[in-house]
């Protein structure tokens, strides 16, 4: 005779929970590109969310959001350093892996660290380190210059002047 197992609903959905992220770490083992969070360079891959206060936006697939700045140059960057360690530039392996959810407006350059980085409407795409989960947009208006990329890759047209410690002031 087979002992009997009491498992709780807690326990199975803790189970359920671990069997849906073995598939989606799984997921990320072909040949698309796995995405991080934000604190580090990115593998890209772009999907959109919807946010109260700026309507559509643009995401990483974990939820974090991506920011461009006004004052890089169109298909270039000059964040790198300690700019692109508080501000994450947006990777991909090479051009031909990009994974931008169907949306049109999206290319690459080269970066001076010899990464290739991916661009919206020619703006270069960064995460914020600032930014701890998924739906948070702290970096929004930073410094006048860093802000929120929506889906028409519009930049609102009264910029923030708000300065805040703990940030890269370019």
């Amino acid at each position: 005779m087979r002992p009997i197992v009491s498992i709780s609903r807690w326990q199975v959905a803790g189970i359920a929970i671990g069997i849906l992220a073995l598939g989606v770490v799984a997921s990320g083992c072909g040949s698309s590109p796995s995405p991080s969070g934000a604190g580090g360079t990115h593998t890209a891959a772009v999907t959109t969310a919807s946010n109260a206060v700026l309507g559509t936006i643009l995401v990483n697939p974990s939820g974090f959001a991506i920011y461009h700045r006004t004052s890089d140059p169109v298909g270039a960057t000059t964040c790198t350093g300690t700019c692109a360690t508080v501000w994450p530039p947006l990777t991909v392996s090479s051009a031909s892996h990009l994974a931008v959810g169907g949306m049109a407006g999206f290319s690459t350059f080269t970066r001076p660290d010899g990464t290739v980085q991916l661009a919206f409407h020619g703006e270069p795409l960064y995460t914020y380190s600032g930014d701890s989960q998924a739906g948070q947009t702290n970096g929004q208006g930073f410094d006048g210059i860093w802000f929120v990329v929506t889906t028409a890759g519009s930049v609102p047209s009264a910029p923030s002047t708000t300065t805040r410690s703990g940030g890269y002031y370019p």
